[in-house]
């Protein structure tokens, strides 16, 4: 149960540090740092499908950065120093809050909007080195389909 929790540990860290852009964190949860992602294979940024650039979108007032949701999560134990972990996740995009058409009272829209991304999976191989469990390799499927 303490290597379980172990693990769990260093995955709520990752999703920590991923919420608060916090690269120390995310590096903390690695046996080695990995490397900048790049998008997959015909990906379609928003700009790309007719909506502002994330760097416009940061810009516009009321702007939330993307929420990461972790969905099922599951950990096998391969052996005493080594643990396979496979999670589902959903990242949703909170869009700025636009102003009310001229004419209609004063300040912003009554609600937000917020677009759901493509779904994903993590599969990560964990190590324990030293009595210490991290994520000695991490694959980040996205579904575009």
């Amino acid at each position: 149960m303490a290597d379980y929790l172990s693990i769990y540990d260093v995955l709520q860290r990752y999703r920590m540090g991923l919420a608060k852009h916090d690269q120390k964190i995310m590096d903390s949860t690695y046996w080695v740092a990995p490397k900048p992602m790049t998008p997959p294979p015909g990906f379609v940024p928003l700009a790309g499908a007719g909506g502002p650039s994330f760097d416009e979108l940061k810009k516009m007032p009321g702007f939330v950065d993307t929420w990461d949701l972790p969905l099922d999560s599951y950990i096998h134990f391969e052996s005493a120093t080594r643990a396979t972990h496979y999670e589902y996740f959903l990242p949703i995009y909170p869009q700025p809050e636009k102003p009310r058409a001229e004419g209609a009272t004063a300040g912003f829209q009554d609600s937000r909007v917020s677009i759901v991304g493509w779904p994903g999976h993590y599969e990560d191989i964990l190590e324990k080195r030293h009595g210490e469990w991290r994520i000695l390799d991490r694959k980040m499927m996205v579904n575009q389909k």
